[in-house]
């Protein structure tokens, strides 16, 4: 199966609006309760309109109800620097990945980027050596890059979380939320499974 289940554009009907009450959010570092890292730039504190939207909206897509893990806004500036696992998949938040661009500027091959590595393929399976895994996921000389989905204001992103994937560019653009790589995300379970 491809990485990519669907990639769509204009998925708020308002997008400045949830643009503006996500972006006005406090962000910060925030430590994981699902693998002990700590991830700046997070905003967890996301308005109810906007997560009932994107549930539902997900729902539709994948043909039934979701079960959320998690729903938050991630920043990337250089202020936050880059995420502590550059290339890595989703797999211990669930089985799907969906990201809403939330910044208005992307500039060309910004958004997200998928990669397979050298000796344990594109994605997680109960055969990966994550031993390796963890030690390549910042050498990029340990990958090769697949395909790239371009970010673009208002366009969601859902994929398969087990795919090995990087936020791009890595360390983002901006000083903060007003003029950084913004991304709402959601990782969530849905009762038909993992996507086959």
């Amino acid at each position: 199966m491809k990485p990519v289940l669907l990639m769509a554009d204009d998925f708020f009907p308002d997008p400045q609006s949830a643009r503006e009450r996500i972006v006005e959010g406090i962000f910060g570092d925030f430590t994981s309760p699902w693998d002990g890292v700590v991830y700046p730039g997070i905003n967890r504190d996301i308005p109810e309109s906007i997560t009932d939207w994107l549930k539902m909206r997900l729902g539709l897509i994948v043909n039934g109800p979701i079960e959320p893990k998690a729903i938050f806004a991630r920043v990337t500036t250089k202020n936050t620097g880059p995420a502590p696992h550059q290339i890595h998949c989703d797999t211990i938040m669930g089985m799907y990945s969906a990201h809403v661009y939330i910044s208005t500027y992307w500039p060309e091959a910004s958004g997200t980027s998928f990669w397979t590595h050298h000796s344990e393929g594109p994605k997680h399976t109960p055969a990966t050596d994550l031993t390796r895994v963890l030690e390549d996921m910042n050498d990029v000389s340990r990958w090769t890059q697949t395909m790239v989905c371009q970010g673009k204001f208002n366009r969601l992103l859902v994929h398969d979380a087990s795919f090995w994937h990087c936020a791009e560019p890595v360390g983002g653009w901006g000083e903060n939320a007003e003029d950084g790589r913004v991304v709402l995300t959601c990782f969530f379970n849905t009762k038909a499974g993992r996507p086959e």
